[in-house]
């Protein structure tokens, strides 16, 4: 393993993902929470994505409250989703007020179905300048959160324990004798 190309990695400025694989376990999402407070600590702009809700086994980890389903950056664009059951929003529009961009959401009838806490925040379009994968064991295993494609820039550092792991990346990490 070079350590001093991982060193270089890390000291980049630029935007980093961890992906948790699928069939995480409680070492794998450990270790990816590790990553991911040690690289905010230092500053860094970096998500930590699990395509799994987080199971109980691993709701006294901390940091897991910042798990989410994708890649979260800054200079993506914010995407502001709201459930559209049926036909009932009757238009959609914006007013500039003080500072603020308001998005109204008109009922159609007299009344919209979901409320304020269902509506979703994120960001898109953008990806990882680094992205840190850890327990996933192949590279198709990433497109719930990306486009393989889009990733061709992306440095991709894999980092697992088990030997079923196709050993993609820029830099492969994988302790098959390992115990976590």
């Amino acid at each position: 393993m070079d350590i001093q190309r991982l060193r270089e990695i890390f000291d980049r400025q630029g935007s980093f993902a961890i992906v948790v694989g699928s069939d995480y376990t409680i070492d794998e999402m450990g270790g990816a929470l590790a990553l991911y407070l040690t690289l905010s600590s230092s500053g860094k702009d970096v998500s930590i994505i699990s395509s799994k809700q987080p199971l109980v086994e691993v709701s006294n980890l901390v940091g897991i409250d910042r798990v989410k389903p994708y890649f979260e950056s800054k200079n993506g664009d914010l995407v502001v989703s709201f459930p559209y059951l049926g036909d009932e929003i009757g238009k959609v529009s914006y007013t500039l007020e003080s500072g603020f961009l308001n998005i109204i959401v008109k009922p159609k009838e007299n009344y919209l179905s979901f409320g304020e806490k269902d509506v979703l925040f994120k960001r898109s379009g953008d990806v990882p300048q680094v992205l840190i994968a850890v327990g996933v064991k192949r590279l198709s295993e990433l497109s719930a959160q990306f486009s393989v494609e889009s990733l061709k820039d992306t440095t991709i550092v894999n980092v697992d324990k088990a030997g079923a792991n196709e050993g993609f990346g820029d830099i492969v990490i994988i302790g098959q004798g390992a115990s976590s």
